[in-house]
């Protein structure tokens, strides 16, 4: 066994090293026009602006507008397509906007890989771990790095755990963030002063990336809007049109006027996540369902902040859990329940509660009182006929290409996002019979990203003479396109809740740039305060709605 697993090793890393090899002139070709900072003075399109230039006929339309859809459709337009994006929400309203917030290869899923010797395992942990570099690099505000502090309690398995975080390592090469390493006990209790007494020996520290989900995918539309492409949120794909059995363009509806559109298209892309399988079925009645969708839940945890994370490797009923700070709260999770819970249950808030008090010390850990905010996100796991349950599932990405022509993706995680949609629009391009053109998205910065630089908070506070967590607020909200917001307020820093950040110029700039159309969009999507603090948001709704009221007439 120790020979096939030293030999699986060996020909993998083969294709990891070929896999890597990038070309200068790759590398080069697209920076000079992707480097070039978007001036501030840059603002997109209205939605009635965008709802009055549809055109007849586009290249590509894309029906989703979460993760993998908005990575379509920015991979799309800098391919020079004419594309159309439609989601029936808010743009990232479902899955993601409520996820873990990692950038990750999946170190739980190489544990599986070395057990099972399964290819499939280790290659998702492979292209895991080569997007996410790419990811942290797309948009530095938006992203960073996280330690996180893999605990062991025997210390005859401290062997066992070092060689797989140093796998993890070995197969990040040319991608890694930062080398794993063993702590002693005493130095965990440093690091984490929280940290049960009993029952640890030490512990692995390994690195992955860490973003804010629900802004790097408005990112993605916004700069695919720069780009030359229409995304219209609040748009809901009525129908399929076909002509001789190949699927010709879509009908749909704009959910806040009811009027209906009807556009062609050489290619339609299927992006809806856990309802991939009703529009398959649109396309094909008795076409089998795909989808083996899995519910996890997260809540976020105030009075435990620090700046690492710890993972719970193997919890009651044999799954994995993370406690990770994310700002200045803590998120904690996840369940894996198979099936479609679009709420946090009640049982599911008690099992993440009190999961991880076999780590954390009583006095010191928040629990279940401590509460800010729980959300319910479905995961579109593609059906794995080999997996005993959802926790075993191989979480790889699915192109599937309808015999009417529809081309579905679905299946993978955050982190793959960029080549789900490149292998996406590739396979739509050949199905609607346009030119062949190369993905240029590794190079592609989002809006927000090509004048940042770690400062600019301080910069921010300093010029405008206003409290530091507001100006840092900012920065790691909009990037550069902080300034802008900056010129909303003109001075006038009002803060919608005295306890947090957020400020009511921020408000108008997300409604104008960034498609906000209520105020769900700002609360959950836009700003994070709903999932930072869902009760002072709640108390903020009244004055928001004047502001919303003012805005829109």
């Amino acid at each position: 066994m120790s020979i096939l697993r030293s030999t699986f090793g060996t020909v993998l890393a083969g294709a990891v090293i070929v896999d890597r090899i990038l070309t200068v002139h790759e590398r080069n070709k697209h920076k000079e026009r992707y480097s070039k900072s978007i001036p501030l003075s840059w603002m997109p399109p209205s939605r009635s602006a965008l709802l009055k230039k549809i055109k007849p006929s586009y290249d590509i339309v894309i029906i989703g507008g979460g993760s993998v859809g908005a990575g379509c459709f920015l991979d799309a337009v800098t391919r020079g397509y004419s594309v159309l994006l439609l989601e029936k929400n808010d743009f990232s309203s479902g899955t993601s906007s409520k996820s873990t917030k990692l950038i990750h290869g999946g170190i739980r899923y190489l544990e599986t890989a070395l057990k099972q010797l399964s290819y499939k395992h280790l290659f998702l942990v492979v292209e895991g771990l080569k997007e996410r570099k790419t990811f942290l690099s797309l948009a530095p505000y938006l992203t960073r790095s996280v330690p996180i502090i893999l605990p062991i309690s025997s210390k005859l398995t401290i062997p066992y755990y070092w060689f797989g975080a140093k796998m993890y390592d070995w197969l990040s090469i040319g991608h890694a963030i930062a080398p794993s390493s063993f702590l002693p006990f005493s130095k965990i209790k440093t690091l984490l002063p929280g940290v049960a007494n009993t029952g640890i020996s030490g512990g692995m520290v390994f690195y992955d990336g860490q973003m804010d989900d629900a802004r790097f995918n408005s990112m993605l539309i916004a700069t695919g809007t720069h780009y030359g492409g229409s995304a219209l949120n609040y748009c809901k794909v009525a129908q399929l049109n076909k002509s001789e059995g190949k699927i010709t363009g879509v009908s749909f509806t704009d959910t806040e006027t009811g009027k209906e559109y009807t556009v062609e298209a050489r290619s339609v892309i299927n992006a809806t996540g856990p309802n991939s399988d009703k529009l398959r079925q649109n396309d094909r009645p008795d076409t089998p369902t795909m989808m083996a969708p899995s519910t996890g839940v997260h809540v976020i945890l105030q009075g435990y902040v620090n700046g690492m994370g710890i993972i719970h490797p193997k919890t009651h009923n044999g799954s994995v859990m993370f406690m990770l700070p994310w700002h200045k709260s803590v998120i904690l999770g996840t369940t894996d329940t198979p099936g479609f819970f679009k709420m946090a249950r009640e049982k599911d808030l008690l099992y993440l509660a009190e999961e991880m008090r076999d780590l954390i010390r009583p006095e010191v850990y928040p629990g279940v009182k401590n509460i800010m905010s729980a959300w319910s996100g479905v995961r579109p796991l593609a059906v794995d006929r080999s997996a005993s349950d959802s926790t075993s599932a191989v979480r790889a990405h699915v192109v599937e290409v309808s015999p009417a022509g529809l081309v579905t993706v679905t299946g993978g995680k955050w982190t793959s996002y960029r080549a789900m949609a490149e292998e996406a629009v590739s396979t739509a391009a050949k199905v609607g019979g346009l030119p062949g053109r190369e993905c240029v998205t590794k190079h592609v910065r989002v809006i927000g990203s090509h004048s940042y630089d770690k400062s600019l908070g301080l910069q921010i506070a300093k010029k405008e003479g206003i409290s530091s967590d507001i100006a840092e607020h900012l920065a790691d909200a909009y990037g550069d396109r902080a300034w802008k917001v900056c010129a909303y307020a003109n001075g006038v820093y009002t803060r919608i809740d005295p306890r947090h950040p957020y400020i009511t110029a921020e408000v108008l700039y997300t409604i104008d740039h960034e498609n906000v159309r209520n105020i769900s969009d700002y609360l959950g999507r836009r700003s994070f305060f709903a999932y930072f603090d869902v009760r002072a948001a709640h108390a903020a709704v009244p004055g928001l709605a004047k502001i919303f009221s003012k805005r829109f007439g």
